[in-house]
Parts: C-alpha cells; structure tokens; sequence
C-alpha cells in the first residue's frame, strides 16, 4: 500500500465520517465544548470505523493488524497529549475548564 493511498483514505475518512471539524485556529475550543476527551474518542471511533473500511480492500491481513496497533498507539498518545492539556487548563485538579 503506497503512503499516498493510505493518506488519501485517512483524509477521505476524516472528511467524510460525520464527525466535528477540530482543525484550525478554533479547534481547541469546539473541541473543549464538554468533554475534551471524550469529544475525542467520539471523533476518533467515527473516523476510525470510516478509515478502516476504507482500507479494508487494501491492506493485506498482516498489514491491516499493524496498522490496527499503530491506530491504537496514536489514539492513546492524542488522549495523552488531550489529558495533559486538561489538566495544565484546569490549575493541575484535572477537572478542565481553564479557570
């Protein structure tokens, strides 16, 4: 599977699941509309059902299962990063909010 393929079905995934628009200058703020986290993981599993049908057809079996655990690992290094954000914007009580 070439690079440009997996980047078009990511974009493809992305821009078609249905899912909020996080990118650009008001991200942080649509996306801190509650649960910062969890807003993620919604968008995330969306986009994530979307990319792995588009590359279902793709991929072969042992590919399709590193790029599952790749997936996998990004997802929890985003929640990290997300998680570490809440908590600087919260005073360090982990609540978010940034007040």
């Amino acid at each position: 599977c070439s690079t440009n393929a997996r980047s078009v079905s990511t974009l493809q995934a992305r821009t078609t699941a249905n899912t909020p628009n996080f990118t650009g200058p008001d991200a942080f703020t649509q996306m801190s509309s509650g649960d910062l986290a969890g807003n993620f993981e919604k968008s995330w599993d969306a986009q994530e059902a979307a990319l792995l049908k588009e590359v279902g057809g793709i991929l072969d079996e042992p590919q399709m299962t590193a790029f599952k655990e790749y997936r996998g690992q990004l997802k929890e290094m985003q929640l990290m990063s997300l998680k570490m954000y809440e908590k600087m914007m919260s005073g360090g009580s982990g609540e978010g909010g940034g007040k």
